[in-house]
C-alpha cells in the first residue's frame, strides 16, 4: 500500500535493479520485502530522486547514499559511508539519532525523526527522516533504508507562528492587566487609596444581596471629620489632604479583612461591616473615634488634633437597598453633629437616635454585652 508523502514515494520508486540490497515495495506493515540485488535502472531512479535516500547496515553505518544526499552535503561517497555521515549531524543531535536508530533496529520497526544535518555551505538544516527495516534474501534483518527532506523552512514558519501566538497571549495578558488597572483606577480614590463611592457601591450591592439571601446581619457606618473646613482654611489644602490620608489609615487599621471602607466624598467616609449588628458596629465606631481623637496629625511641623462624628445603622429587612442603609447611617451622623460632634450615634428605627455614651451606660447597668 503506497504512503502518500515524498519520502514514501521515493522509497516505493526503488526497483529491483539496485546495486545494493534494498527493496522496491513498501508493505502496509511499514517493512520492505527482500529482493535480489538490482542493476542500473533502479540506481538511476534513486539517484534522480529529489529526496535524500540512504541505506544502512545493522550497525547504522551507511552502505549507500544517493546523488541528492551528496549534492546536499557536498561530500564524496567515501566520506559519508560507514560512520562518516554522523560527522554531518549536529553534535547536539547525534546521541538522539544513534539511540533512535539502534532502538528501531532492535524492535525491527519503522521510525520517524527530525535532526539537523550540515549542508554543503556549512549550515545546519533540519531534516525530517523516515526509515524502515530492510531484509536480506533469507529474511534476516539487513539494516534500514530511509529518506530525508529539508523541513527547515517549515520549522521556521512553525517557530514564527509559535512566537506570534506567545506574543498574542502576552498581549492578551497585558490587556487583561491594563483592564484590571483601569477598573482599579475607576474604583479607587487617588488620594487615600481607598475605594471610591463607585467601587464601594459594587461591594455593598454584593454584600447586601448575600445578607438578604442568608439572613445575616449587615451594618453601615458613616464618618465625617469635624470642622474639616477649618483645617483647609487655616493650614491649606495640603494639610487637609494629609489629614484625609492619615484618617484613612487609622480607619483601615481598625477594620477586619471582611470590612470595607471607602472615601465617600469630601471629608466623609463610609464603612460596610458584614456579619455585624448595629450595636456591634457602634462598638467598632467607638474604637475608631477614640483612635482618631488620640492621634496627633503632624503637617508642615504643626500638630493637629482631629475628631470625627459617626452614624451607625443596620439592615432592617429584605426590602432594604444600599441607599436605604446609607441614608439611615447618614441621618444618625447628622444627629451626632447636632448633639455636639465627636461621638457615635445609632439609628434605632424611626427617629430614635441613641448616642453611644448613653448606650454604653445602659448596657453596663443591665449587664449586656455585644460581641463583634
Amino acid at each position: 500500500m503506497p504512503v502518500p508523502d515524498p519520502i514514501a514515494e521515493a522509497l516505493r520508486a526503488i526497483s529491483p535493479a539496485q546495486p545494493f540490497p534494498i527493496t522496491a515495495q513498501v508493505h502496509a506493515s511499514g517493512a520492505i520485502a527482500p529482493v535480489e540485488v538490482a542493476e542500473a535502472a533502479g540506481r538511476s531512479l534513486v539517484d534522480a530522486a529529489p529526496v535524500l535516500i540512504w541505506s544502512s547496515a545493522t550497525d547504522q553505518g551507511l552502505e549507500y547514499v544517493n546523488r541528492a544526499w551528496l549534492d546536499f552535503t557536498g561530500r564524496m561517497p567515501v566520506e559519508e559511508l560507514g560512520d562518516g555521515w554522523l560527522g554531518g549531524v549536529h553534535p547536539e543531535d547525534r546521541e538522539l539519532v544513534q539511540t533512535t536508530y539502534r532502538q528501531a533496529a532492535a524492535a525491527v520497526t519503522s521510525v520517524e525523526i527530525e535532526y539537523r544535518l550540515r549542508d554543503r555551505h556549512g549550515q545546519y538544516r533540519w531534516m525530517l527522516v523516515k526509515s524502515v527495516p530492510r531484509f536480506a534474501a533469507d529474511g534476516t534483518l539487513a539494516g534500514m533504508v530511509g529518506g530525508c527532506v529539508d523541513v527547515t523552512g517549515h520549522r521556521q514558519v512553525c517557530l514564527e507562528l509559535e512566537r506570534l501566538l506567545l506574543a498574542s497571549d502576552q498581549a492578551h495578558v497585558n490587556l487583561a492587566e491594563q483592564t484590571r488597572r483601569l477598573h482599579q483606577l475607576a474604583d479607587t480614590d487617588p488620594l487615600t487609596g481607598l475605594l471610591n463611592r463607585r467601587g464601594f457601591r459594587e461591594h455593598f450591592e454584593r454584600e447586601l444581596s448575600r445578607s438578604s439571601r442568608y439572613g445575616r446581619a449587615l451594618a453601615c457606618i458613616v464618618v465625617d471629620i469635624d470642622f474639616f473646613k477649618r483645617i483647609n482654611d487655616t493650614h491649606g489644602h495640603a494639610a487637609g489632604d494629609a489629614t484625609l490620608m492619615r484618617i484613612a489609615e487609622i480607619l483601615s487599621r481598625q477594620c477586619r479583612p471582611s470590612d470595607v471602607v471607602c472615601r465617600y466624598g469630601g471629608e466623609e467616609f463610609c464603612l460596610l461591616v458584614p456579619e455585624t449588628s448595629e450595636l456591634g458596629a457602634a462598638m467598632l465606631a467607638e474604637r475608631m473615634r477614640m483612635a482618631l481623637a488620640d492621634t496627633l496629625i503632624v503637617v508642615a511641623g504643626q500638630a493637629l488634633r482631629v475628631t470625627s462624628s459617626f452614624g451607625v445603622a443596620e439592615r432592617l429587612g429584605d426590602a432594604d437597598s444600599v441607599d436605604d442603609l446609607v441614608d439611615r447611617a447618614d441621618r444618625a451622623l447628622r444627629a451626632a453633629k447636632r448633639l455636639g460632634r465627636n461621638q457615635v450615634v445609632r439609628f434605632q428605627g424611626g427617629e430614635a437616635f441613641t448616642p453611644w455614651i448613653v448606650e454604653l451606660a445602659h448596657s453596663a447597668g443591665n449587664g449586656e454585652t455585644a460581641n463583634r
